[in-house]
Parts: C-alpha cells; sequence; structure tokens
C-alpha cells in the first residue's frame, strides 16, 4: 500500500475511535466527561446523565412544566436565546421556532419573521424570558403586533438555567433564573378580537 493510503486508513480508524468512544465519554462544550457526571434525571423515557448542577436545574424546570400543566397543545415562545429544548422537554409545540437565538446581526428581524404568522397566538401562549443574557431575543420583537413584554404578561413561574457549565478549569457552574410569562392583556394588531 501507498503512503498516502496508510494515512489515510489511520486517519478513518482515527476519526472512528473519536466517534464511537472519545466524543460519547467527552462531548462537546460539556465540560466534564461524562463518567464524572453523576447525576441522572429521566426525561420522556430516557435517563439523562448530567453534572449535579445542570440535573438539578433540569428537574425544577421539567417541575415547572408539569404544574402548569403544559400539554402538547400548549404554545410556547422561547426568547431567552439560552434554553434550547425547554419546549421539547415539556412537550410542548413552539409558537415560531423550539430556539430563537438574538447576539447576532439581523436576529432581531429574523425572530420577527419567525413569529409574525403565529402573531395571533401570542394572545394563549406562554413566553421563556430570560432578560440580559447575552443571545436573548430583545423584548421589542413582539412591538410590531403591539405586544408589550413584560407589561402584557404576568410571571407564573421561573426555573434556574445553567449558564456556564462546569469545566475541569471552572468547577462550578454559573445558575441564572428562566421566567415564565403568561399572557394577561396580549392583544395583538391585526387579528380578530383586537
Amino acid at each position: 500500500t501507498s503512503p498516502f493510503a496508510a494515512a489515510a486508513g489511520g486517519l478513518a480508524a482515527y476519526t472512528a475511535l473519536v466517534a464511537a468512544v472519545i466524543t460519547p465519554l467527552d462531548p462537546y462544550r460539556t465540560g466534564l466527561p461524562v463518567q464524572a457526571e453523576a447525576s441522572r434525571v429521566s426525561l420522556a423515557g430516557a435517563v439523562l446523565r448530567l453534572p449535579h448542577d445542570e440535573a438539578r436545574a433540569t428537574a425544577e424546570m421539567l417541575a415547572v412544566g408539569e404544574r402548569l400543566g403544559v400539554t402538547r397543545e400548549t404554545e410556547v415562545l422561547d426568547l431567552t436565546g439560552a434554553s434550547p429544548g425547554v419546549v421539547w422537554a415539556w412537550g410542548a409545540r413552539p409558537l415560531a421556532s423550539a430556539w430563537l437565538i438574538g447576539g447576532y446581526p439581523g436576529s432581531l428581524a429574523a425572530a420577527r419573521v419567525a413569529i409574525g404568522p403565529k402573531s395571533c397566538d401570542l394572545t394563549r401562549a406562554l413566553v421563556l424570558w430570560a432578560p440580559g443574557q447575552p443571545r436573548a431575543i430583545p423584548a421589542q420583537v413582539l412591538t410590531p403586533w403591539h405586544v408589550n413584554v413584560p407589561k402584557d404578561y404576568r410571571v407564573v413561574a421561573s426555573f434556574p438555567r445553567v449558564t456556564v457549565p462546569a469545566t475541569r478549569t471552572q468547577p462550578t457552574a454559573t445558575v441564572e433564573s428562566v421566567m415564565v410569562l403568561e399572557p394577561v392583556s396580549v392583544k395583538p394588531q391585526g387579528c380578530p378580537g383586537s
């Protein structure tokens, strides 16, 4: 065999090793290897192995969804830019997208385009809100429909969100709060009854 073929074979073997062994044991952006993550959380019949802080936050987030009676019919608009998966974990339906991310040029406009076709559903959708998050969608995202976050809503719950995964160099995660808002006086312009 040629040196090129041998190198290609070696690269293929290394890639297979990373994909099959190293990545599952030390996933991207998790900080600590999976073996060190001792806490377990049940979600939709699966068991997640998570760092202690993330497991506690996940359990609290799931409990909030249960306490609020979130179902498949519940629509949720996630403006946090930092809570991917919450809508699905609750078994709810995303209002516009399961996760809108801000902080980039054009993020606000893109979020408005995604929300537009569903704007009349704002009258009944829960909103996940975490102002001050660097990737949050700004509250003024709903102003084209004359909806004011947080004025037109009330906080019905909150849950912690682990913002920085524990790493070998920073063993403690930072925990911040995500507020769950329920519409109180939401009457989107251009919708029946507004």
